[in-house]
């Protein structure tokens, strides 16, 4: 599990095709001095398993499923990436809880400059819409934000970004026309679902 509070980032140094997937050499932080082979990290908001490392190069797997899911397939060398460790036990919850487990992907529609911050816009696909709340908590590019505004008619999701959020991820280098990729709620999620199985068994019975 993760909190979606970003502290690090890292860089794309190769991805390289293999069966099943690709193969993802990433240049990490230097203050990560106790790593361990198979540890789960968030890139990106993507839970990938550390495969192995070498000093500050760390390699991942990413399979067809989070080929699918993601905006993987987009990342060239160089490419800058949010990194989060998973949580442990006793550390703050500073953001909302995030399993890393991306629900897909939205697109950039616009982003306005308001002095130091930022507000960007981001369509969603009308299969998700369900999974948002106004003031809400939102996972973009694993990052923890909070749902400034929500159009549900065209599935538009609007969000403020501060100087520091701005500072210590990559949301930077977004760009009008970029993909992101998005975890929704998992307490939405769960919700909804209870939801339509109460409906469902209500239809049953009736």
């Amino acid at each position: 599990m993760f909190t979606g509070l970003i502290k690090e980032r890292g860089s794309v140094i190769s991805t390289e095709k293999k069966e099943g997937g690709y193969s993802l050499l990433l240049e990490g932080p230097q203050v990560w001095t106790d790593l361990e082979i198979g540890e789960s990290i968030a890139l990106n908001g993507i839970c990938l398993t550390l495969e192995a490392f070498q000093g500050t190069q760390l390699r991942f797997f990413v399979g067809l499923e989070t080929l699918a899911k993601t905006n993987f397939q987009c990342w060239k060398n160089g490419d800058s990436v949010n990194l989060e460790r998973s949580l442990r036990m006793g550390d703050r919850l500073g953001g909302h809880i995030v399993s890393g487990h991306v629900d897909g992907t939205g697109l950039v529609e616009s982003i306005e400059t308001e002095g130091d911050c930022r507000r960007i816009v981001v369509n969603i696909k009308n299969s998700h819409k369900v999974w948002v709340v106004n003031k809400g908590s939102i996972s973009i590019n694993g990052i923890s934000l909070t749902v400034n505004e929500f159009n549900v008619k065209e599935g538009k999701v609007e969000l403020y970004i501060i100087p520091e959020t701005m500072r210590m991820t990559n949301l930077s280098h977004l760009q009008e026309g970029d993909f992101v990729n998005i975890e929704f709620d998992q307490f939405v999620k769960v919700l909804t679902e209870k939801m339509n199985l109460m409906k469902e068994a209500h239809a049953h019975n009736l």
